[in-house]
C-alpha cells in the first residue's frame, strides 16, 4: 500500500512528465523523500549507459538523483514508490519494465511498491 502523502506528492510530482502516462517515482527514508523522478522524452547520459534510449524513466532518473547527491550508500534502507497517473491525475495501475527491474537491483534498493 502507497501512503496518501506519497501519492499526493506523486501526483503533484508526475504533472512535470511530457508523456502520455506520467509515472513519478519517489525514494523514501522514514517519511523523508531522498530522491523523486517523472518519466521524461529524451534522455541524457546516465540513461544512454543504461540502456534507455528515447525516454528516461522515473525509476531510473530517481536512482540517478539518489547517486549524484551521494545517498546511495543507505540505498538497502530505502523504499522506492513507483507510481502512474492519469491526465486526470487518477492513480493507475503500473510496474517497473526490466530495465528498471534490474537498474533498482543494482541500485541497492530492496524495497519496491508500485501502483
Amino acid at each position: 500500500m502507497i501512503p496518501a502523502w506519497v501519492v499526493d506528492k506523486g501526483s503533484q510530482m508526475s504533472c512535470k512528465s511530457d508523456m502520455s502516462m506520467q509515472h513519478a517515482c519517489l525514494i523514501v527514508s522514514s517519511k523523508k523523500i531522498i530522491s523523486a523522478g517523472v518519466n521524461r522524452h529524451g534522455t541524457n547520459r546516465f540513461a544512454m549507459k543504461n540502456g534507455y534510449a528515447w525516454s528516461l524513466h522515473a525509476e531510473a532518473m530517481a536512482i540517478q538523483k539518489m547517486e549524484e547527491s551521494g545517498q546511495h550508500s543507505k540505498a538497502h534502507r530505502y523504499k522506492m514508490y513507483i507510481m502512474r497517473f492519469s491526465k486526470k491525475g487518477e492513480l493507475m495501475p503500473s510496474e517497473p519494465c526490466i530495465k528498471c527491474k534490474q537498474l533498482i537491483e543494482s541500485s541497492g534498493i530492496r524495497k519496491v511498491i508500485w501502483s
